[in-house]
């Protein structure tokens, strides 16, 4: 039962009914229908009312995926700050050692080649990091963008989609005469 309605979720509902008080109209938005259509009703108007039942939810699709993309990249923003305040303090440290070091003296010397190479591996694993991370931001906003239409795409899907729907239709009809 909960798998069958987790199938049919996305599936948006008009409602047709002979019901036109406004009170009833009402009641069946707030019960999550997408649109309420009384009796008589014009065929034109269904189809025009569809289109934009669609169009409505895929738009709504197409918010929530670019607000996950946003998401992605505020996250990467987050990252990146972060790697700046990361990569500072071993830069700062490499800076004020070189100031102080005398070059004749070899165990400063010594003591600053084994700093740099501390200093630099730290540095080299978090850019690692980053750049994994980079990647991996990389490949869930291009999935995400994938799904993404135009309005006029988004049109030309739709009418497809009834065009298609309309020709099925007249196929049962001329089958049943």
């Amino acid at each position: 039962h909960d798998k069958e309605f987790r199938k049919y979720r996305q599936t948006p509902i008009i409602m047709f009914s002979a019901m036109d008080e406004v009170q009833d109209k009402i009641e069946g938005l707030e019960l999550g229908v997408d649109d309420y259509i009384t009796k008589p009703f014009n065929f034109s108007e269904v189809l025009a009312r569809i289109r934009a039942v669609l169009r409505n939810r895929e738009l709504s699709r197409q918010v929530s995926r670019r607000e996950r993309r946003i998401a992605v990249i505020e996250s990467l923003n987050k990252s990146l700050i972060f790697f700046t305040q990361h990569i500072k303090r071993p830069i700062s440290e490499l800076i004020a050692s070189a100031e102080k070091l005398e070059p004749s003296k070899v165990d400063q010397v010594d003591d600053f080649i084994d700093l740099v190479k501390k200093e630099g591996d730290e540095i080299l694993a978090t850019l690692k990091g980053l750049q994994d991370e980079i990647e991996e931001l990389q490949r869930k906003g291009n999935k995400l963008k994938k799904g993404d239409l135009s309005l006029e795409d988004l049109e030309k899907k739709l009418q497809k989609r009834l065009n298609n729907w309309k020709k099925r239709q007249e196929k049962s009809e001329e089958a049943s005469v």
